[in-house]
């Protein structure tokens, strides 16, 4: 799959159009925080089963809009990893919060892979090393996160094998440990 460069509001509308139709999405955001108070966003990453683009935010003809929507279905799944300070531009330039997320890094430690894994690591300790992985840092590839969320479960510490199986998965089979 190739990632696809978005620069105009109409690649924008067609690329959003094509993931409104997808289970869950992979998004991450890239940022500068220097000498400003809010974040300042740069570069949007999103992929879904057949698509991945990167969409570049600060281009003055591109409209964020169709992405936002795209962002506020209620019926996708959100797969972030530490999405923290994802989630706070999503905040503060979007003006709302997407839900259902996923956030694959809160998934990783119940699944007792340690506090702050990070995503190559887990990627890596699930098997998933060989895999030729995005080339813009930090974006989840949607094939892995399917893989990783369905073998966490089976992988986990015995303190999170006590939890309930409702946690592993929600209605219709989305990967579990989803915040509504």
């Amino acid at each position: 799959m190739n990632m696809i460069p978005i620069a105009n509001t109409s690649d924008l509308e067609a690329l959003c159009k094509d993931l409104a139709s997808a289970e869950f999405l992979a998004v991450d955001t890239e940022f500068m925080r220097e000498q400003t108070y809010y974040p300042n966003l740069c570069l949007i990453q999103v992929a879904g089963p057949g698509s991945a683009a990167t969409i570049d935010p600060m281009s003055p003809e591109l409209d964020l809009k169709p992405f936002w929507d795209l962002m506020a279905l209620p019926e996708q799944v959100k797969v972030f990893h530490a999405a923290r300070q994802d989630l706070e531009i999503f905040h503060i330039q979007g003006g709302f919060i997407p839900r259902p997320v996923f956030d694959t890094q809160v998934a990783a430690m119940v699944c007792g892979f340690g506090d702050q894994v990070s995503y190559v690591n887990l990627a890596r300790r699930l098997g998933c090393g060989n895999r030729q992985v995005f080339p813009v840092h930090g974006l989840v590839e949607a094939a892995i996160i399917r893989e990783a969320t369905q073998v966490c479960p089976r992988r986990c510490n015995p303190s999170a094998r006590r939890l309930p199986a409702a946690i592993w998965s929600t209605e219709r089979d989305r990967p579990g440990i989803v915040a509504r």
